[in-house]
């Protein structure tokens, strides 16, 4: 990494005392910028040292300050503090690759909700009256209409239509029962 900080002069000794923001921010940002750049680097120093003016502008305390520089440099330090508090706790930052790190349904949960289910339907199906079940099967799983059912068990409509809701009801209930 090459280092931009040769020609910075020293805090505060050489630089006159600004008279407003606008003149010390001139005097000293570059100075700034360099502390951060040694301590976290070049990416993010320019950021910070920028923090340090925002955070001087609003602090009622750097009007009253005697030495406006000093003030600058013990800003910049807390807030270098700061900053690597938060990069610790934050934890390690990896780049995201889209072919390995791509977003992923849960497979294994679905899996096992599904079979779940498979096994909750099949004891429920298992304790209907043998004719609701068979009725249920029919239309449901052989995809047959009630008219078809009527045809080939020789019923009426308003029996399979009363074998279905009751082998509905009897499905919803034990679903809700699990829930």
């Amino acid at each position: 990494m090459v280092s931009r900080c040769r020609n910075v002069p020293p805090a505060g000794r050489t630089v006159p005392r600004p008279v407003d923001l606008d003149q010390l921010y001139r005097a000293e940002f570059a100075r700034l910028r360099c502390f951060f750049e040694k301590r976290v680097g070049y990416d993010i120093a320019s950021d910070l040292a920028q923090e340090v003016f925002v955070r001087a502008a609003a602090s009622p305390a750097f009007n009253q300050a005697d030495n406006p520089c000093g003030y600058l440099q013990r800003v910049a330090m807390n807030l270098f503090i700061d900053y690597i508090r938060r990069q610790r706790t934050r934890g390690q930052m990896w780049e995201l690759c889209d072919n390995r790190d791509a977003r992923c349904e849960a497979e294994q949960e679905y899996a096992l909700l599904s079979d779940e289910l498979d096994w909750l339907l099949t004891r429920a199906l298992g304790e209907l009256p043998h004719r609701t079940r068979q009725i249920f099967r029919l239309n449901r799983f052989e995809k047959k209409s009630y008219r078809a059912i009527t045809g080939e068990l020789g019923i009426s409509l308003s029996a399979v239509d009363y074998h279905m809701m009751k082998a509905l009801a009897q499905l919803r209930a034990a679903i809700e029962e699990q829930s």
